[in-house]
Parts: structure tokens; C-alpha cells; sequence
């Protein structure tokens, strides 16, 4: 039988454990609404600056 330390196991499920997460279509759908949610706050937000209307 093969020899691992309670880390080792504890590494492997975390690993495990993203691996599973980076694989679901769903979660990355979510981060890329998120992430142009974030781009379009942030477009507003430098236009705000160069206009000076930023309060």
C-alpha cells in the first residue's frame, strides 16, 4: 500500500476539489458576466475622470 502523510491527502482533494471546479462551463459563464459587468463600471468610471464628473 502507498505511504501518504495526512498533507499529502489533503493537498490531493484541494487539487481534486479546483480541478472539478475549472472544469464547469457554468462557473466560467459567471466569472465572464462578472468580468464585463466590472469593464463596463470601469469604462464609466475612467470616462468620469477625463470628464471630470466623477463626485
Amino acid at each position: 500500500m502507498l505511504d501518504f502523510t495526512r498533507d499529502e491527502i489533503d493537498n490531493l482533494k484541494a487539487e481534486f476539489t479546483i480541478n472539478k471546479i475549472v472544469q464547469q462551463p457554468k462557473m466560467w459563464r459567471e466569472v465572464l458576466k462578472l468580468y464585463h459587468g466590472l469593464a463596463a463600471q470601469i469604462k464609466t468610471f475612467r470616462a468620469q475622470l477625463q470628464n471630470k464628473t466623477y463626485k
